[in-house]
């Protein structure tokens, strides 16, 4: 097995040179990085991981934890945490917890034993085991939640959610819709939590709250079963003859959905009931009518927290001060409203 003498040999380098191309840590002259590679293609070399480890207590690992790649959301996410970890001289390692909290669990024990650098959790933190992540870790581990907030201890980068119903309020109640149907998500996701209360408060206040047109969605807990529910959900709403010239929806599946039944019962979309989805995933703009959505900038929040997860892995001293970095969404109106 060829080691980083050998490599550096041939090469006509120091050992320190090599290194510091695997590294990263320092420049290297173009010209001697391309000699080092080759002569690591050659030699069929690769760094010792585990030895980078035992000298540095680095892995240049990251997990990502999350609940359901199914979900169109997450790839975009990967995607982002992915490229900026590539660009930054790390992997990730990515678990797909199924919203399952022994699954999840299983995970944290697989990354623990794999000596990961730092996690990001987009669950939410499905096990109680996050509320002691140094003493399950037995380390000081960095720790960032990316959508869904873990703990007031732990980093959050998510969007404004508050901000994004607002934007769809604003947009259906500037068109005279006033008997908005809203599709609401479990609370214990901090999205649809922030959503709903946002919602629920600004429709009292216009005098115009009414709980017969809140319906709950089964969201996440099994992908394909988020638009089984949402489908026989708003067909069943239907069925009861209340009065609705909108719907707003809690993710862009389910607005999917709520066009078919809508269709299905006959009903024009928009001039009859104009619907809004949310995310701006790749399908929203190829339905029938095109979907309005709440548009979240997934890919940079990815980014992000990966930027700040490395940023504390790097850091020279722990910071205790918890950041929260909060994400703008855009409407972007197309032809259900």
């Amino acid at each position: 097995m060829a080691t980083a003498k050998d490599v550096a040999e041939r090469a006509g380098v120091s050992v320190s040179t090599v290194s510091r191309v695997y590294s990263g840590t320092a420049f290297v002259e173009e010209e001697k990085k391309v000699r080092v590679m080759e002569a690591a293609a050659a030699l069929n070399y690769h760094p010792n991981a585990l030895g980078r480890f035992l000298k540095k207590r680095q892995t240049k690992n990251i997990g990502v934890l999350i609940p359901d790649i199914r979900n169109p959301v997450f790839p975009i996410l990967v995607r982002a945490m992915e490229d900026k970890a590539e660009s930054m001289g790390y992997k990730i390692c990515l678990c797909n917890t199924d919203e399952n909290a022994v699954k999840e669990e299983r995970y944290m024990q697989l990354l623990q034993s794999a000596w990961v650098d730092g996690i990001i959790v987009t669950t939410g933190g499905l096990t109680d085991k996050w509320n002691n992540i140094e003493g399950f870790f037995g380390r000081n581990i960095p720790v960032v939640s990316l959508l869904r907030g873990v703990n007031d201890k732990i980093d959050l980068v998510a969007s404004d959610n508050k901000g994004a119903i607002n934007l769809a309020l604003d947009h259906l109640l500037e068109r005279g819709r006033r008997k908005i149907l809203y599709c609401k998500g479990a609370e214990d996701i901090l999205a649809y939590q922030e959503r709903w209360s946002m919602y629920k408060e600004r429709m009292e206040r216009l005098g115009l709250f009414d709980q017969r047109r809140v319906i709950e969605i089964v969201v996440y807990q099994a992908y394909t079963a988020n638009q089984i529910d949402a489908y026989y959900k708003v067909k069943e709403y239907l069925d009861k003859g209340i009065e609705t010239d909108a719907i707003i929806a809690t993710n862009d599946i389910v607005a999917i959905n709520c066009i078919r039944a809508v269709t299905e019962k006959g009903l024009r979309i928009p001039e009859d009931v104009a619907i809004i989805g949310f995310d701006n995933v790749d399908i929203s703009c190829m339905t029938t009518p095109p979907l309005t959505v709440v548009g979240q900038p997934f890919y940079e929040m990815g980014e992000k927290a990966i930027e700040l997860l490395i940023h504390r892995i790097e850091a020279d001293k722990p910071s205790n001060m918890v950041q929260t970095l909060r994400f703008g969404s855009e409407l972007i109106v197309r032809q259900t409203t």
